[in-house]
């Protein structure tokens, strides 16, 4: 999920923080991907929650 480059991208503040369930939270993610186009579905095993985005 995470790599060196995109660990350092942002600062700690403007993450997305370790969550909850029911919980809401707003910040930023870096995707760190080799594709251009097509569609990124983030979808962990640890919460029954997916997200997805249109590259």
């Amino acid at each position: 999920m995470a790599s060196a480059a995109s660990y350092m991208c942002l600062p700690d503040a403007e993450r997305i923080p370790e969550m909850g369930p029911a919980e809401r939270a707003t910040g930023k993610i870096v995707l760190d991907v080799p594709a251009k186009t097509g569609t990124l579905v983030y979808a962990p095993g640890f919460v029954d929650q997916a997200w997805e985005w249109k590259l």
